[in-house]
């Protein structure tokens, strides 16, 4: 309910991750009685499910304490240190992109990316999509281009967008607006006066 709270497309993006990974499951932590919590007065939204995430790996790890650890793994320190504190063993997601960037180094260009566009409040400053019937009114006028988008393999903050046999320079995070190489996206073409040359910094 969590990330379905957060937008469609993480929640489908993950359900179709979990479908095709033989190791990863689904467990309904919110229709089983020893890890169900209720949401206390005055508590918001995300601390309530944030605490129901944490009752659910103290029950896998009182489950499966032979057998394996189990570890949560969270974008923040606030939330790690709640874990800890709880005597649940814990992670950051850099800390653990740093423990295994060698076996996977684009995961270090993903963090980057996920940190950079991120205030220090922890919101994202990116701008919102347009609506499906928006979208679909400005590609039939032509406004915009629909195809897949390239990161950059050198330069984690710039891509192509590959549409119709043309290459549409993507520069900057905010430009990039949360694509992911490989995404299928609808790009808006510049005024000329704002187009630039492709970067050639290595990062």
């Amino acid at each position: 309910d969590d990330v379905r709270g957060q937008g469609f497309r993480q929640y489908n993006r993950l359900r179709d991750i979990v479908a095709k990974n033989e190791t990863s499951y689904v467990f309904s932590n919110e229709h089983h009685r020893s890890t169900y919590v209720e949401r206390v007065q005055g508590e918001t939204v995300a601390d309530r499910n944030a605490r129901a995430i944490r009752s659910a790996v103290r029950w896998f790890s009182a489950h499966l304490n032979d057998v394996m650890e189990i570890v949560l793994l969270t974008n923040t320190n606030e939330t790690k240190e709640k874990a800890v504190n709880q005597g649940i063993a814990a992670i950051t997601m850099t800390e653990y992109v740093d423990q295994h960037k060698a076996e996977f180094p684009d995961l270090v260009d993903l963090v980057a990316r996920m940190a950079a566009a991120q205030t220090e409040r922890g919101e994202w400053r990116y701008e919102e999509h347009v609506s499906g019937a928006d979208l679909k009114s400005r590609l039939d006028m032509g406004k915009v281009k629909r195809g897949k988008f390239h990161v950059n393999r050198d330069y984690w903050q710039e891509g192509v967008v590959s549409a119709g046999g043309t290459q549409v320079l993507i520069s900057g995070l905010n430009h990039m607006n949360r694509a992911i190489d490989g995404d299928i996206v609808a790009v808006e073409i510049l005024p000329r006066d704002q187009w630039r040359a492709p970067t050639t910094r290595v990062q």
